[in-house]
């Protein structure tokens, strides 16, 4: 799951490794399971991609790899084999990824439920057949949000204690340095505080199409030239960008900091989300925040006690609003 650009379920993992024998639910649950007392009686080896970043924490233990992605078909016979090959007490799934034979028990960590109100008729078909029996058949369950252990247990009818709800460790980003955040900003042909950003991707409940009609409102009624509106989305994405409007693709960790810091605002419009880690991230530096007012979103604003600005998704004439309110207060 962790490549060469992060994302929110690489992340996540990513904070899971470099707490391992903290006094945290999650490591305490897999301890319980393996019944060991010290993390350090554990043999962890991670089945990782060939392109995983060098500097990720999961290498500094042992690895595999494994050059397949964890959501083909053909992981349904080499995850099993090397399981066995590994002599596997427990095995930990990062994903909703399911398997239908494992040589060994298993968590399993679900992130959301997005493909059930999403997905096409493939992906609710395997979330039936795959994804139902994998968690009711799991030692344990573990999600990212109380709004997607609710989901889970009204869905697959399991009981409360069987879903353990682990947040996303979010730290403070480092204060970005002048130089390094005037250099982001001129690889982007962006000055600080004059631009908009939206960390999403295009997919349907992402609602990025809502976000662009809003802009393109208040384009319409903003007296001078509008910032731009920075999504991190791929050039041909099939959006319907148009002007102020730029697709800036995958971006590395230092440089979303960057964006972060030196953004007018942030923009955040899903529909759907099990967590929501961007529009805490964008807090956390400081940045002003619009989110759509769904209840992982406030979750995760109470969790960490940061000021986030919750409108209704369906409402682009109160998006257009807020990016003229922000537009004001730097003309």
């Amino acid at each position: 799951m962790i490549g060469p650009y992060g994302h929110g379920i690489s992340k996540y993992l990513e904070e899971l490794v470099q707490r391992f024998g903290d006094e945290d639910p999650l490591t305490e649950r897999l301890k319980e399971i393996l019944n060991v007392s010290k993390w350090a009686d554990v043999r962890s080896v991670f089945l990782i991609r060939p392109d995983c970043a060098p500097s990720s924490p999961v290498r500094s233990f042992e690895t595999k790899e494994l050059n397949i992605s964890c959501y083909h078909p053909v992981s349904w016979l080499r995850v099993p084999l090397t399981l066995r090959l590994l002599q596997a007490d427990l095995y930990f799934n990062p994903t909703f990824a399911s398997y239908p034979y494992l040589p060994c028990d298993y968590v399993q960590t679900i992130h959301d439920l997005n493909h059930l109100h999403f997905g096409n008729l493939f992906q609710k078909i395997y979330y039936e057949l795959l994804l139902k029996p994998s968690i009711r058949n799991a030692r344990q369950i573990f999600t990212v949000s109380k709004f997607v252990r609710s989901e889970i247990m009204n869905w697959a009818f399991i009981a409360e204690d069987q879903v353990v709800v682990t947040y996303n460790q979010i730290q403070k980003a480092n204060t970005v340095e002048a130089p390094s955040l005037e250099l982001v900003l001129s690889r982007f042909d962006l000055t600080q505080k004059g631009y908009f950003l939206c960390v999403s991707n295009p997919k349907q409940h992402k609602n990025l199409e809502m976000l662009i009609r809003a802009y393109r409102r208040f384009q319409t009624t903003h007296s001078r030239k509008a910032p731009p509106l920075l999504l991190t989305v791929p050039i041909d994405s099939g959006l319907d960008v148009g002007e102020g409007v730029v697709p800036v693709g995958s971006i590395t960790d230092v440089e979303l900091s960057a964006l972060y810091c030196g953004a007018l605002a942030f923009f955040y419009p899903s529909l759907y989300e099990g967590f929501g880690r961007p529009p805490i991230e964008a807090a956390l530096c400081g940045t002003s925040v619009y989110a759509s007012d769904i209840p992982p979103h406030r979750e995760g604003a109470q969790l960490f006690q940061v000021n986030v600005n919750f409108l209704s998704p369906s409402e682009p004439e109160v998006w257009a609003h807020a990016f003229g309110k922000e537009s004001e207060k730097f003309s």
